[in-house]
């Protein structure tokens, strides 16, 4: 059976709970900035499925404006049983130069098995109030 992406979520903590549970406080799928240049930090939450043997798994995230890799992690799986579900935490702290679509994708053993976007994007403005006006 293929290896298959299960979840592949961004967050900003993770915190395991007793037992098999992991929480996670914070879940986006797009992020909103005051300015630029900045930096994005966070966490990845990624689960893939029947990941049977021995392998290597590859985070790999793209500007997908610019077509350009900006954060790229890669472990090793040793001995995975079969339809056993293999959890990854990956901690991010990407620099990001403008408002862009990351994507994040998901390889095993050289393959994309899934992948998500993810948008950063600068904070609308707000209007400033005229200070003459009373409001109730």
């Amino acid at each position: 059976m293929a290896p298959r992406l299960i979840a592949l979520l961004a967050c900003q903590e993770i915190s395991p709970d007793q037992g098999d549970t992991i929480t996670l406080y914070r879940v986006v799928s797009s992020i909103a900035m005051s300015g630029f240049p900045g930096t994005v930090g966070g966490y990845l939450f990624v689960r893939v499925a029947d990941l049977e043997g021995d392998h290597t798994v590859r985070l790999e995230m793209r500007d997908s404006d610019r077509g350009v890799i900006v954060e790229n992690v890669e472990w090793e799986v040793a001995a995975a049983a079969a339809r056993e579900v293999q959890d990854f935490t990956v901690m991010i702290d990407v620099d990001v130069p403008g408002p862009v679509t990351i994507e994040a994708r998901i390889l095993v053993d050289g393959e994309v098995i899934g992948w998500t976007n993810f948008e950063i994007h600068r904070l609308p403005e707000v209007p400033q109030l005229d200070s003459d006006r009373t409001f109730l």
